[in-house]
């Protein structure tokens, strides 16, 4: 059995039962978030995330609180909860980090001092953002003014929502017909199980905000729901095994002496980062499970298979534009021929950089058009404009070599030029139009547990 290959116990034959059916999907999701996890090299981002978060912390929270400051929202007991469940249970690090939000004032550091600040939180927020769309598939990443308003947007709204929920629970605390209510028994013990359930709900609300957000691409609610709550269910469940053996262990005070808490909040940001982006995993599992068999297979795809799935996502677009139809979305490409959204993904970013297609804003999701007539663009352009970004770094003396041959293959490139197989656009898709795939009502493949 290869690496990419897929263990038979993912596959149940049609006269399997209902049961050997759901058993054999489960395992194909947990082999697809296994298999994503390895070849996104989660561990190596969480990693960099973690060392970068440290790093950006403190001008992120300064920059998240420069407006409710006044308020001295970042000395309540909530933040200071807050703080506690991001740092495992930490609390020189918390008092630490509140001591530089409230020592850090913005209106002293002159332009240049506040322009640094402000990139620090873009440089941090745009790392995160490409781990995700790494995941995801997606190869463009919001351009510098949506990350600037994106991003600030975030980080200056959530401090207010965090206000505005201190000052309603604060109402709440003191309201005299709750506090009657909380003197039944029954609806006591009821209140009592809510806070306990609460550190989990706020924690799905956190995750699921910032896997709906940050990937630049349009994420199911549901998909982004259920990556959340597995995600921060395991996260809660962590936290608290953590908190338990930092308690217990002397070892890093005993080498570290003072400086002990660096590494211990390293480790944790390093631990958390692995969970969320195992989440994100598990996102991508659940909105691409349609697709699992490609996506357990994108690296068997050859340069060849990339140039002939370029040729028939054009045949796609150009059926769209002919018939007058919405362009479709990648997803929905990925799933009308079968392919890894993240290989449609990466050939129409290819194909876009060649200007052949260009990207369009559309409510089912990330989808590209026809950049200029169909009649006006080959098959051998497609071609061209894949081949041309392939991986060149270090063939620099094979190049020099294979320099000698360019008459020759460029006789070959001319004649193919002047072949009549080297049909327009739109020739190659009115060919193609009797194919299932560029059926106008064709909806999402449907794959059966059958190899």
């Amino acid at each position: 059995m290869n690496r990419f290959s897929i263990p038979s116990l993912t596959h149940a034959g049609a006269e399997a039962s209902f049961v050997r059916h759901q058993f054999a999907r489960l395992l194909r999701w947990v082999y697809m978030v296994g298999h994503g996890f390895v070849a996104d090299q989660c561990l190596l981002r969480a990693s960099a995330l973690a060392y970068t978060t440290v790093l950006s912390l403190v001008p992120l929270l300064a920059v998240a609180f420069s407006i409710s400051k006044g308020f001295g929202i970042q000395n309540s007991q909530f933040i200071r909860e807050m703080l506690m469940q991001a740092t495992a249970g930490n609390p020189d690090v918390v008092e630490a980090i509140i001591g530089y939000i409230n020592n850090t004032n913005v209106g002293t550091l002159g332009v240049a001092g506040v322009a640094l600040l402000f990139m620090t939180v873009i440089s941090l927020l745009g790392n995160i953002e490409a781990s995700f769309n790494s995941i995801f598939g997606v190869k463009a990443q919001r351009n510098l003014w949506r990350k600037f308003s994106d991003y600030l947007a975030v980080t200056m709204v959530c401090p207010l929502l965090i206000l505005v929920a201190i000052s309603s629970t604060a109402s709440l605390q003191n309201n005299e017909i709750v506090q009657r209510i909380l003197g039944v028994s029954v609806l006591s013990a009821l209140y009592l199980a809510a806070l306990k359930l609460l550190p989990y709900v706020t924690t799905w609300l956190a995750l699921l905000f910032i896997y709906v957000f940050i990937p630049n691409t349009r994420v199911r609610l549901t998909s982004a729901l259920g990556g959340a709550i597995l995600a921060g269910s395991l996260w809660q469940i962590v936290q608290a095994g953590y908190i338990r053996y930092q308690a217990v262990s002397t070892n890093y005070n005993a080498i570290y002496g003072s400086f002990a808490q660096v590494p211990l909040f390293l480790i944790w940001m390093f631990i958390s980062w692995t969970i969320v982006l195992l989440g994100a995993e598990i996102c991508f599992a659940l909105q691409r499970s349609d697709t699992y068999y490609s996506e357990a297979r994108m690296n068997e795809y050859s340069f060849d298979d990339r140039q002939k799935l370029g040729a028939l996502i054009l045949a796609l677009l150009t059926r769209a534009f002919i018939d007058a139809r919405p362009t479709p979305s990648n997803e929905a490409i990925a799933s009308r021929l079968g392919a890894p959204v993240k290989l449609v993904n990466d050939v129409l970013f290819m194909l876009g950089k060649a200007n052949i297609v260009v990207k369009v804003d559309r409510p089912g999701g990330e989808a590209y058009a026809l950049a200029s007539p169909p009649t006006t663009v080959h098959v051998l352009d497609v071609m061209r404009a894949l081949a041309r970004y392939r991986e060149t770094t270090g063939r620099e003396m094979f190049d020099a070599h294979a320099e000698a041959l360019a008459p020759i293959f460029d006789g070959l490139r001319t004649a193919a030029a002047e072949s009549p197989s080297n049909l327009t656009l739109e020739a190659f898709a009115t060919a193609c139009a009797d194919l299932p795939f560029c059926a106008p009502d064709t909806g999402p493949a449907q794959h059966t547990d059958e190899k």
